[in-house]
């Protein structure tokens, strides 16, 4: 073997401890036809799919290929920000001036979702006009939902208990209705 061969070998397995990470979302379809996306951070992609489509099978769930459930969610922006003695009337009258889409009570806090493009103008806002700003994200909400039985839905929640236990797993979505 060529030298050259050998030094570039050690240069990969030197380098490959550098742990560059990937985002790779997965989607499938849980009992009852419920959809689901998992959204997870890896520096081993094959590992992370691997550990998941595990939990696909254990659970009786079918694993999709790309694009066969996101279709069904849309991803916006959500900020969530205490009342502090505001009236959910004046937070969504400033929230509909800084832009935002909707307003959700929460009790204590609000939601507020707005486009993506708008996350942090949004925020910007709500900040400069007092408001206390618990956290921002990017998330995915279902265009429709479905209902299930009560044994579907433990099942199904411990399917995605399950997928959110494992450490690549950043977030896992599903259109289950409240």
């Amino acid at each position: 073997m060529p030298k050259e061969n050998v030094e570039r070998a050690i240069t990969r397995a030197k380098n490959k401890g550098e742990g560059e990470l990937h985002e790779v979302i997965y989607e499938g379809f849980a009992s009852g036809g419920v959809s689901v996306i998992v959204e997870a951070v890896t520096d081993n992609p094959n590992r992370t799919t691997s550990e998941i489509k595990s939990i696909f099978n254990k659970a009786g769930a079918s694993f999709g290929q790309p694009g066969s459930v996101s279709y069904q969610f849309k991803t916006i922006g959500k900020v969530i920000v205490k009342k502090n003695n505001k009236s959910i009337d004046d937070i969504f009258m400033m929230a509909a001036e800084g832009g935002a889409e909707d307003v959700e009570d929460l009790g204590e806090e609000v939601a507020i979702y707005t486009p993506v493009s708008g996350l942090e103008s949004i925020q910007k806002f709500l900040s400069e006009n007092s408001l206390e700003i618990i956290s921002a994200e990017i998330t995915r909400v279902p265009v429709n939902t479905i209902s299930v039985n009560e044994e579907q839905l433990a099942k199904i929640e411990s399917f995605i208990q399950a997928l959110e236990v494992l450490d690549d797993v950043h977030n896992v979505y599903s259109n289950i209705s409240d």
